[in-house]
């Protein structure tokens, strides 16, 4: 028997299979464009299984008793800070069911940067005034002194 409650799934979720595991393989997960989600872009999560007849899929939230879509796809526009979290797919046939989960995490998109440059007489002070592609524009008074590009693994390409 397959318990996920124990899991975090809900417990509508207590199911004991009609037929052996054999009929449903363990479903593959995959979130595009990756785990680590800027916040306001767009991600899909897809679910498969070679399933024998054709599974049916449900997605759930950790923690949430109700799911949050049926089918191979869920789709979050507006990737929030609550959106972060566990996620589960449950592929189910007339011959038994399996799940998959996946971490979701949200990436601040804005970048907050104040560096203060001092001498004897004068402190200036340097904003992030343009943020974009990891890279930034610092400026001094009113002048433009310095453009860098960051690169930092796993937040730009």
């Amino acid at each position: 028997m397959l318990t996920f409650a124990l899991l975090g799934l809900p417990s509508a979720l207590l199911l004991t299979p009609l037929h052996d595991q054999k009929g449903v393989s363990l479903p593959s997960v995959s979130v595009s464009p990756s785990a680590e989600i800027v916040e306001g872009s767009s991600v899909t999560l897809t679910c498969s299984s070679d399933a024998n007849p054709a599974a049916n899929y449900t997605w759930y939230k950790e923690d949430e008793e109700s799911p949050k879509t049926s089918g191979q796809n869920f789709t979050i526009t507006d990737f929030r800070p609550e959106h972060s979290g566990s996620y589960y797919c449950v592929a189910q046939n007339t011959r038994g069911h399996h799940y998959s989960t996946l971490q979701l995490t949200v990436v601040s998109s804005k970048l907050n940067l104040i560096c203060l440059i001092s001498d004897p007489v004068v402190v200036y002070s340097i904003h992030l005034v343009e943020f974009g592609y990891g890279s930034f524009y610092a400026v001094l008074g009113t002048a433009k002194i310095m453009h860098t590009t960051l690169k930092l693994p796993g937040l730009w390409p």
